[in-house]
């Protein structure tokens, strides 16, 4: 049991000295700005530190590295002081490894949260991509951008990507669960009997988010009462 425990530790710190190697043109760009970064650790205060680091992070996240690195990227970018979460949706659409994708659509959704008004991401943008199926499996993380953003207005769009045609199960797995997690935010009374359906899924997770939703719902309309 040790001697796996001990293997998998091996394992994990190789891939950690892999992903470090490989981004050694990464903190070569960032050494021009007078940042050092001696572990990975060291990318996060680098970009909170220095503004113009978020650029330099944006460039090699388009470079041909491996998956992790890339996902090591778009992490770290969540962490930028600079409004990038557009220039974000334009790298997303150019990237298309799915893990890769997703983890960007993760940090525009955090990068929007903090981003003053006028510089979120337009909804009306994020909506085309739920129309293209290469991107199902990377784009739930825009359901909770868009439910903010919009809010009852959101409540058609939403009620149509229920009844969605998924590619995979992994694809209808997250965004049926995004969509009822936002719909039972918003207190969503007319979409109860919709709601309601998703609990007896035969995918456990789905049933859990969409009893979750219906408790929301249900104790906002007898609210209204």
């Amino acid at each position: 049991m040790n001697s796996d425990r001990d293997k998998n530790i091996e394992n994990k710190k190789r891939i950690q000295n892999d992903i470090f190697e490989e981004g050694a043109d990464l903190r070569k760009d960032l050494k021009f700005l007078g940042l050092t970064v001696n572990k990975g650790a060291d990318y996060q205060r680098a970009i909170q530190e220095e503004p113009n680091a978020s650029v330099i992070f944006l460039e090699h996240l388009q470079k041909p590295y491996s998956q992790l690195t890339h996902e090591l990227i778009a992490r770290t970018l969540a962490y930028s002081k600079v409004p990038i979460a557009n220039e974000m949706l334009d790298v997303f659409e150019s990237i298309e490894n799915e893990s890769v994708r997703w983890e960007i659509a993760n940090t525009v959704l955090i990068l929007n949260k903090s981003a003053p008004k006028a510089l979120k991401v337009d909804t009306s943008r994020l909506k085309v991509y739920f129309e293209d199926e290469k991107y199902q499996k990377s784009i739930s993380p825009f359901i909770e951008i868009i439910s903010k953003h919009e809010g009852k207005e959101s409540i058609s769009f939403l009620c149509s990507l229920l009844d969605m045609k998924f590619e995979s199960t992994t694809s209808e797995r997250s965004i049926i669960s995004a969509t009822l997690i936002a719909l039972g935010n918003l207190k969503a009374v007319d979409t109860l009997e919709k709601v309601r359906k998703f609990a007896s899924h035969s995918d456990s997770w789905i049933r859990g988010k969409a009893k979750s939703a219906l408790k929301k719902i249900e104790k906002a309309k007898e609210q209204v009462k």
